[in-house]
């Protein structure tokens, strides 16, 4: 977002997983709410990282994304 408000003629591709998201991901209702037209992609393998092998019961995520960045108020494509 701050990105986006330095150069706001510009483009902001905002990348991230599906772990980060369940992190940080209300920072997208920010975004929407404030209206800074941001472009996410999340990368969604269903875990965190290379922790599967060492605790998979609590290593493995799930959701539809796209529908919670709907609720939010942006809008979301699944590919």
């Amino acid at each position: 977002m701050g990105a986006k408000l330095a150069q706001p003629e510009r483009t902001v591709i905002n990348v991230l997983g599906d772990a980060a998201f369940g992190i940080v991901g209300m920072n997208f209702e920010t975004s929407v709410r404030e209206k800074i037209p941001i472009l996410t992609i999340m990368l969604n393998n269903s875990g965190m990282g290379t922790y599967f092998k060492s605790n998979p019961s609590t290593c493995v995520l799930t959701g539809d994304y796209a529908k919670v960045a709907k609720a939010l108020g942006g809008y979301s494509e699944k590919v």
